[in-house]
């Protein structure tokens, strides 16, 4: 901003200076005139300067809000990347026999692992440590579920709930007759509508069966001679909503804030 400069004179008389340079005395009347030429100037300056404000300020605003919603957004997605990574399951039924033994499953007294039910028809199944007399053909590494030909292993969520099946390994054990065994895979969309998909596979070692189901309410697995499961691969499908939405409603409050603004300004 220019400074101003008001140069010496008698009282009631501004200067200012002539095309020389040289200050010249205006008597009173013209410096009203031009005082009040001044203020409509100015007026209209104040006037512009106001409006330019409120554009700019918009603008501020507009680019801190799309600043906060991607941070929200990019927050929201890590809650719920964090949320499925935390909720995917294995069951690998490791650490529940005593080393070469093994633990009884039956209709009474079920297995529990990571908010997962593991039910059986009757008796005849345990968890069997990697080191027991019976083994899970292919896979002598591992501890694993094991179950006779005439039992049905059915697999839910602790309390209920959707999960999808990933994958699963099965294959006999020593205690077949036969090798050759083979796998029926179900899994039950809806109990009360009895809508179901199955697939059967059969293996003669421990494999990864290509099977995959969706947004199941259960998961059941029987075969035609004794046999074992291990590594079964879950998922919980739902999404994370309570954790991620005090984000988006942060989001909407910069919204509404920006509305409010606006109103104000205009």
């Amino acid at each position: 901003m220019a400074t101003k400069v008001r140069a010496p004179g008698r009282a009631g008389i501004s200067y200012s200076r002539d095309a020389t340079g040289t200050p010249q005395a205006q008597p009173n009347a013209l410096k009203a005139r031009k005082e009040t030429t001044k203020n409509q100037a100015q007026t209209g300056i104040n006037a512009s300067v106001t409006a330019g404000d409120r554009i700019f300020l918009t603008s501020v605003n507009r680019h801190r809000l799309g600043v906060i919603m991607k941070k929200l957004l990019t927050m929201a997605a890590a809650v719920a990347a964090s949320f499925g990574i935390a909720n995917a399951v294995i069951l690998d039924f490791e650490d529940f026999a005593a080393a070469g033994g093994l633990v009884n499953v039956n209709p009474l007294a079920p297995y529990f692992e990571d908010g997962f039910t593991v039910d059986v028809a009757n008796g005849e199944s345990a968890v069997f440590d990697s080191t027991a007399a019976t083994d899970m053909l292919g896979n002598s590494a591992s501890d694993f579920f094991g179950f006779s030909e005439n039992n049905e292993v059915t697999i839910v969520r602790d309390g209920g709930g959707r999960f999808d099946l990933v994958s699963v390994l099965a294959g006999p054990t020593t205690l077949a007759d036969d090798t050759d065994v083979t796998f029926t895979v179900v899994g039950v969309f809806d109990f009360v509508t009895s809508s179901f998909g199955a697939s059967s596979f059969t293996v003669n070692t421990a494999t990864l069966l290509p099977v995959v189901f969706s947004n199941i309410e259960a998961l059941i697995i029987f075969a035609s001679d004794d046999a074992a499961i291990d590594n079964v691969d879950l998922s919980p499908n739902e999404v994370p909503v309570p954790a991620a939405l005090p984000l988006f409603g942060a989001a909407a409050a910069g919204f509404a804030a920006l509305r409010r603004r606006r109103k104000a300004l205009s």
